[in-house]
């Protein structure tokens, strides 16, 4: 495979294979955490904050890399959308394929970094915890030998970061995670799950030939729907 040429329009393309907006929601995630232990404990930290959603941050970008590069045989760029069916990048420019690995590596690792600096400097080990968790599950949500989307879990996988989203928030205010933000975060791992439902929808036909068992995949886009509204 040959190497990339290093020029504006490979840099608009390994852009573009983050699907930049995905972070969007994951900020409010852990806002929405922060925002609830800062209500409950009083505690309001800027510094802690921002610290805590640059750990989170390149480890939530590193999902859009690693799954692109192992759904590689699945993904159609003429079948993408905004949200669903992958970047299509690397179909366009299979050039890019050890890069994307790569780099989602170097993000997993540099927020795990960033977190042992954290519980080390704020002497709060749920935040290690919560990073290590949440990118063991980005990772495995494609990558072998779990690969947890191909074996009918993926569903469960993306509701847990209903959870892990903000809990990190909530961790960075109040020191770790408790009952209240679990309780907190049902709801929320609720409309994650008919997030991933409605995105698998229409990749129904690839991840059908790919042997990725969704749950449209396995109930049909009929039942599939009917869970949604429940």
């Amino acid at each position: 495979m040959k190497n990339p040429a290093w020029n504006t329009e490979t840099i608009r393309e390994i852009i573009r294979l983050g699907r930049l907006p995905f972070l969007g929601a994951g900020f409010i995630l852990y806002a929405t955490g922060a925002v609830l232990a800062a209500i409950e404990t009083g505690h309001i930290s800027a510094e802690q904050f921002i610290a805590g959603y640059l750990i989170v941050m390149p480890a939530h970008l590193s999902v859009s890399y690693s799954n692109d590069y192992y759904d590689f045989d699945l993904d159609r760029p003429d079948s993408s959308t905004k949200y669903s069916g992958g970047s299509g990048t690397l179909q366009r420019h299979p050039e890019l394929r050890n890069f994307a690995w790569r780099f989602a590596v170097f993000l997993i690792a540099t927020s795990i970094t960033l977190s042992i600096i954290y519980t080390i400097t704020f002497r709060n080990p749920s935040v290690l915890l919560l990073t290590v968790s949440g990118s063991l599950l980005g990772w495995f949500y494609s990558a072998p030998p779990l690969r947890l989307s191909y074996r009918g879990l993926g569903e469960l996988a993306t509701a847990i970061t209903g959870f892990i989203f903000p809990a990190m928030g909530y961790s960075v205010m109040a020191g770790g995670p408790d009952i209240r933000i679990l309780l907190f975060s049902v709801p929320i791992m609720l409309l994650q799950l008919v997030f991933i439902i409605n995105v698998e929808i229409p990749d129904l036909r690839e991840d059908l030939l790919g042997g990725k068992m969704t749950l449209p995949v396995r109930l049909g886009v009929r039942d599939s729907r009917r869970i949604m509204v429940l």
